[in-house]
């Protein structure tokens, strides 16, 4: 989950930064995350953007919402993060809209919309989720913006998904790699690229055999994300 949040967010201040240009080095991000997060984040930023310097603020959620509020289009920062939904959708007229530019251009690394907006319901709706669930709304809160700014995301494929990276397919769309698979970790990733370079999955028994660190609860999954296209299950022809 740290992993998406950090490529999503990796993704929005490359924007911000292409959009600008070279005359300003200075980005601001308001967030909501919990400090331990956010030292974490601004490290992993500044190693990868070292000549820009960045500031990570954080701020309660009121807090956060009342002054973006407050300042509307004249506000410092430059990106905004993990601020709930129902926060969000009020400040729609002050968000940038990103959805002309070509993300292809600025970063080749970088769940269906409807699915992210019911799931988010849903936590929010219980009072004492558990810190998993916690950890996947603030997942889910980045993907909701990222869809507010006029992106989208492809399904994740057996032939064309990058076992790490995000991947754009369009001016508009990302690719997510394997590991956004629940349950599906790095070797598995990259052993699925690595074999499907010298071979085309027959079946899904076929990948199975061919690759043995993908278990069958990854298979499945991906079977139910549409990531195996058309393959059966089984190699054997029926003849009945």
């Amino acid at each position: 989950m740290k992993k998406i949040i950090y490529l999503l967010l990796v993704f929005l201040l490359a924007m911000v930064i292409s959009c600008r240009g070279n005359n300003e080095n200075s980005v601001i991000i308001f967030t909501s995350t919990e400090d331990f997060r956010t030292e974490h984040m601004q490290k992993l930023l500044k190693d990868k953007f070292p000549e820009y310097d960045i500031t990570v603020q954080v701020l309660s959620t009121g807090n956060h919402a009342a002054k973006l509020k407050a300042e509307g289009i004249h506000s410092e920062a430059d990106i905004i993060l993990n601020l709930e939904t129902g926060y969000l959708e009020g400040l729609q007229d002050i968000l940038a809209d990103l959805s002309s530019y070509n993300i292809s251009e600025f970063l080749p690394e970088m769940v269906r919309k409807n699915i992210v907006s019911a799931k988010i319901k849903e936590i929010k709706s219980n009072a004492n989720p558990q810190k998993k669930e916690e950890e996947l709304l603030t997942t889910l809160e980045s993907c909701y913006e990222y869809y507010m700014r006029g992106f989208d995301f492809a399904n994740i494929d057996l032939y064309d998904s990058d076992p790490e990276k995000f991947l754009p397919v369009d001016e508009k769309t990302l690719r997510p790699p394997f590991i956004t698979v629940n349950g599906l970790g790095e070797a598995a990733a990259q052993d699925l690229a690595e074999h499907r370079k010298t071979k085309q999955f027959i079946s899904i028994d076929d990948i199975f055999t061919t690759c043995p660190g993908v278990y069958k609860p990854n298979l499945d999954k991906l079977k139910t994300l549409g990531a195996l296209r058309d393959l059966p299950d089984s190699s054997q022809m029926t003849l009945f």
